[in-house]
């Protein structure tokens, strides 16, 4: 995603603390690409984005909602016009009250009840003061020392770097997940080809498996993985085994048993890749943008003429490398 105007223009000029329109703006655009990069929903991604800003208002975050619904429309429906599909979809709204009960829930940042002039204007008409050289303008402008601008660039790079991190850490041990939940998928299968070479009914391991909370649901996933693979390797086992299905079993099933144990295991981690997984887009999402808005601050800098080194050179003096 191209950022089409300075995102941490108050920002660079004032601190961090400031709220300025192109805030709420930035937010907005990135609240909606995490609602499709991380499957989220838009009310859930506003609450990730505007978290991270403290000093927002009821009003702040009426804008970021309308923005972040507006950006996703946009861009989910040229995803669906260039891939040729139909351009009549659904999606919920990120919902403004919503919003301000979570952020609230989350004690920090605190949502202040309190309105500035700025917000009193529709977004077209903050638009329209940005275009026509209003604030975003005389942030970006001067009166500002450059130590200060290139303390922003330094603090974006931080964030770019800390949230760099977060998504290599959890690519890590979401692989190091996958590689456990082969090693128990493995165990799962010999296990069950044991009991079929035991003579054990295929509906007695059926019973056990759906004593789990998953139910028949889970416990069917994954006997469905067992069947195929002993289908393929052992087909006259697979036929005898398979007219078990329906054996009685006698008595209440014991959660003790090593089969049951390692379903259990393999349920347990594979909703643990999953919430891995998310956090992985989430994580790589957020670094995008910071690294976006790293990138972008330098870039003015330099053609304000207060860097004149390469923008990757700058960057790095920046955070001191």
């Amino acid at each position: 995603m191209e950022i089409s105007s300075h995102p941490l223009g108050a920002f660079v000029s004032t601190g961090k603390s400031c709220i300025a329109p192109q805030d709420c703006d930035f937010l907005g655009t990135k609240a909606a690409q995490m609602a499709i990069d991380a499957n989220i929903s838009l009310t859930d991604a506003v609450v990730k984005t505007a978290s991270s800003k403290p000093g927002l208002n009821n009003t702040h975050i009426q804008n970021i909602c309308w923005v972040a619904n507006n950006e996703y429309f946009r861009k989910v429906a040229r995803a669906r016009e260039d891939a040729g599909e139909d351009l009549t979809f659904q999606f919920a709204l990120a919902d403004p009250p919503e919003v301000v009960k979570m952020i609230g829930a989350l004690a920090e940042p605190k949502v202040a009840h309190i309105d500035h002039p700025d917000y009193s204007m529709t977004p077209a008409q903050l638009l329209g003061k940005e275009s026509s050289g209003g604030s975003l303008g005389a942030d970006l402008g001067g009166g500002t020392p450059p130590s200060e601008k290139r303390s922003a660039i330094d603090e974006v790079g931080e964030l770019r770097e800390t949230t760099q991190r977060a998504a290599q850490q959890a690519l890590d041990k979401l692989s190091m997940h996958e590689e456990h939940i082969s090693r128990l998928e493995t165990l799962l299968y010999e296990q069950v080809k044991e009991a079929a070479l035991s003579n054990v009914p295929l509906g007695h391991i059926t019973h056990l498996l759906c004593q789990h909370k998953e139910g028949y649901s889970g416990a069917s996933q994954e006997l469905s993985k067992v069947a195929h693979q002993m289908a393929y390797e052992s087909p006259i086992l697979c036929h005898a085994f398979s007219k078990t299905a329906e054996a009685v079993p006698k008595g209440r099933a014991d959660l003790s048993h090593p089969i049951y144990e390692t379903y259990n295991d393999l349920r347990i981690l594979r909703k643990q890749a999953g919430q891995l997984s998310n956090l992985y887009k989430v994580a790589q999402s957020e670094a995008s943008y910071a690294l976006q808005a790293e990138q972008e601050l330098v870039h003015q800098a330099i053609q304000r003429g207060e860097l004149v080194l390469s923008p990757e050179t700058a960057m790095q003096r920046a955070r001191g490398l």
